[in-house]
């Protein structure tokens, strides 16, 4: 399943046991995770099914105790473990829960930065199960098109001109795509679509955008880029 079908997937109440989300895509890793936990559990029974763990803080032994409970009052117990990238050296740990999950747990790792290493048997175990999902940065060409979606759910509308500018301004840094397009939605009318003027006022250039930015879009002969810088 790709980002979009694990949203729709949780939004309709079909939960897995385990999911492991890992890569570079920092930002769907975090929208995944927030919306299982605005999703699973109600208020009320989240004292006692509720769990987040620290990657840096805990360990397999400390997270698999609290996998292996069942929930109290309520279908489901919920164990997010942020930061798991920190226990990589210890995920071998899992593999004999990973084989046979609670179905009462629902476990999720946040495992920024890197995959797990699909040749190795803890990652060919996630992989067969269909525990495993992959977050690769979103690549230049597809920008426009995320923003614009990120746009429409938001209820902003954007002229093309203002799509491009975000994209050359925020590079694929998601979260502050999203962060900004929030900030311009506040700042016009409901029907007023956002133009270039206002990207340039409101927003400006990303902190990217330095000397070493120039040089290399100059080399590659992006003229476009270095217009842009």
């Amino acid at each position: 399943m790709n980002f979009k079908e694990i949203i729709k997937s949780i939004e309709n109440r079909i939960y897995q046991s385990i999911y492991f989300l890992n890569g570079e895509n920092t930002y769907f890793i975090d929208k995944i995770t927030d919306k299982i936990l605005n999703s699973v559990l109600e208020e009320s029974e989240k004292d006692f099914n509720e769990t987040i763990f620290y990657g840096k803080d805990s360990n397999p032994e400390m997270i698999l105790d609290v996998c292996k409970r069942y929930p109290v009052m309520s279908k489901y117990q919920l164990v997010v473990v942020k930061e798991a990238q920190h226990l990589s050296r210890n995920l071998s740990q899992f593999e004999n829960y990973f084989k046979n999950p609670i179905t009462s747990t629902i476990l999720v790792f946040c495992y920024k930065g890197k995959k797990v290493d699909k040749r190795k048997s803890i990652g060919k175990l996630l992989s067969k199960k269909k525990f495993i999902y992959d977050f690769d940065p979103i690549k230049d060409y597809q920008l426009p098109d995320w923003i614009i979606s990120c746009a429409n759910e938001n209820k902003v509308k954007l002229d093309a001109q203002s799509t491009v500018l975000l994209a050359e301004f925020l590079g694929n840094n998601l979260s502050e795509i999203e962060k900004n397009i929030q900030k311009l939605k506040l700042l016009i009318n409901n029907d007023e679509t956002v133009n270039v003027e206002m990207v340039q006022k409101h927003i400006g250039f990303s902190k990217d955008y330095n000397l070493f930015e120039l040089t290399d879009a100059i080399a590659g002969m992006n003229v476009q880029k270095a217009g842009f810088i």
